[in-house]
């Protein structure tokens, strides 16, 4: 279930942007964020090492969270998928507080999963 969340997010995004605008990401904080996120109804949530991730079926969002241990922490993506005109698309923003090479990569690192995602799908829907 969750790689279909992924896989109809990805399937006409963007590349992910530097949250610059509190309505990309209205957080402040990784521990405000999460605190608000997973008392959520509705949310599952997974802990995958230095990644802790929120996925928010009724909002058809993911949240990503870095660890400690993680050389972009504290830092979280927000994807978030959308319906307009019968087409779906998705937006991703990334509120990074680590240096600028590590945001960097951080942003880099999500655009190659969204196109690896993008790949996978392709191939899935390309079997007999």
């Amino acid at each position: 279930m969750h790689f279909a969340i992924w896989g109809l997010m990805v399937l006409f995004a963007a590349a992910p942007v530097l949250a610059d605008e509190p309505a990309d990401i209205p957080y402040t904080s990784l521990d405000e964020a999460w605190a608000d996120l997973s008392a959520k109804p509705g949310v599952t949530i997974e802990d995958h090492g230095i990644w802790r991730v929120i996925f928010d079926r009724p909002e058809i969002t993911v949240w990503t969270f870095t660890a400690p241990g993680n050389p972009a922490h504290p830092s979280m993506v927000k994807r978030t998928a959308y319906e307009e005109d019968g087409a779906w698309y998705s937006m991703s923003f990334i509120r990074c507080k680590a240096d600028k090479p590590t945001c960097d990569k951080l942003r880099d690192d999500f655009a190659k999963l969204d196109e690896q995602i993008k790949e996978d799908i392709s191939r899935s829907n390309n079997r007999p």
